[in-house]
């Protein structure tokens, strides 16, 4: 069963974006994102900024990333 969330977090020089895992490919054991201008969460701090983003868009335990 596929999940409704199942996201990719890319590190860089700027911080963290987030990708859905869908938009991503498996590339030496690390997922990629297909295009880096597709992301759900864009330059978080930290890995935990764009962690409590992405919580921010449950609500009542409903995913409301876009595009799920």
């Amino acid at each position: 069963m596929k999940r409704c969330c199942d996201l990719v977090y890319w590190k860089h020089k700027d911080g963290w974006d987030v990708y859905h895992r869908s938009e991503c490919q498996p590339i030496n054991g690390t997922w990629v994102p297909d295009w880096f201008d597709n992301f759900v969460i864009e330059d978080a701090p930290t890995k935990a900024a764009a962690k409590a983003e992405i919580a921010s868009r449950h609500i009542l335990g409903l995913c409301l990333v876009s595009a799920c």
